[in-house]
């Protein structure tokens, strides 16, 4: 979102002082007002007069405004003056995005190859052969491959990776019912189960599935920091014979809908705000004329 700048000295301005006292306020406000679109549709200083229209702007009041200096005539609208000495240009501002968006990525992608990271060590599949157990930064070169079958062999000691873990029991039902290292939300405080996690195990299961994890993850993604808590008090008040999963993800729909319906109430206010102060400003207007 652009912002406009208005100088600390406008609400005495010597252009806005030349205006007829009763012209005066209505002139400051339909100037600040034409500022406000035309740095929101990047229009570069430049009000078309179907806009200034919108904007209860008076034949008078626009004449006026152009007299002293405040605007430019045009034609076809209006040009504030000075626009871009105070405020960025159209062409400055997409540039400002681009560069901001592309070190964004940069600085993403960066990360995600810092080995030094802990989260970003890419996750350690157990099930995999020892010679592919570690992450693709921290495997040995080809030519020290170990055999397929060879026995994993820790990382050389101050090397910052992960401990190849061992081996999953053969008498595992399935991959599903096994547990993974890969945890895209990662551990609670102080390395302890996040508070969701910990509920589900609190329940009596015996472990969590990356699936299961997974699940959780989506719903949570969609709340902030307290959403483990959150799901936490679903999973606790479930009752024994029924799915928690299930109970979060419809306390999640619930709470959305909840939240779409506090956005449209909120706008719905707001839409007859601003319906109350143009009807307003135009009766002022009127009076002024």
């Amino acid at each position: 979102m652009p912002w406009s700048r208005l100088d600390d000295t406008w609400y005495d301005h010597p252009k806005l002082m030349e205006l007829p006292a009763r012209l005066r306020n209505a002139g400051a406000g339909l100037r600040d007002r034409a500022l406000s679109w035309s740095n929101r549709h990047l229009a570069d200083g430049h009000v078309p007069n179907a806009v200034l229209r919108t904007l209860n702007c008076a034949p008078d009041l626009r004449a006026a405004l152009i007299a002293v200096g405040l605007f430019h005539d045009e034609g076809t609208g209006v040009v504030i003056h000075d626009y871009t000495d105070y405020n960025e240009t159209r062409a400055e501002l997409l540039e400002r995005r681009a560069k901001a968006a592309k070190a964004g990525r940069l600085g993403g992608l960066a990360k995600k190859r810092n080995a030094s990271d802990p989260l970003s060590i890419e996750p350690i599949d157990p099930l995999a052969p020892a010679s592919q157990s570690l992450p693709q930064s921290l495997a040995e070169p080809a030519t020290n491959a170990r055999p397929r079958n060879a026995p994993a062999i820790a990382p050389p000691p101050g090397r910052n990776a992960r401990p190849v873990p061992s081996p999953v029991p053969s008498d595992s039902p399935s991959r599903e019912n096994r547990s993974t290292t890969a945890e895209p939300r990662g551990p609670g405080l102080n390395g302890a189960e996040r508070a969701d996690i910990q509920a589900l195990l609190d329940r009596g299961w015996k472990r969590v599935t990356a699936k299961q994890r997974s699940t959780l993850d989506e719903v949570l993604d969609r709340h902030d920091v307290t959403g483990p808590d959150w799901a936490a008090r679903v999973i606790r008040n479930t009752p024994a014979d029924a799915d928690p999963l299930a109970d979060v993800m419809a306390a999640d729909r619930a709470w959305q809908a909840e939240q779409r319906e506090r956005a449209d109430r909120e706008d719905a206010r707001w839409a007859a705000t601003k319906r109350a102060e143009a009807e307003l400003a135009a009766g002022v207007l009127e009076a002024l004329t």
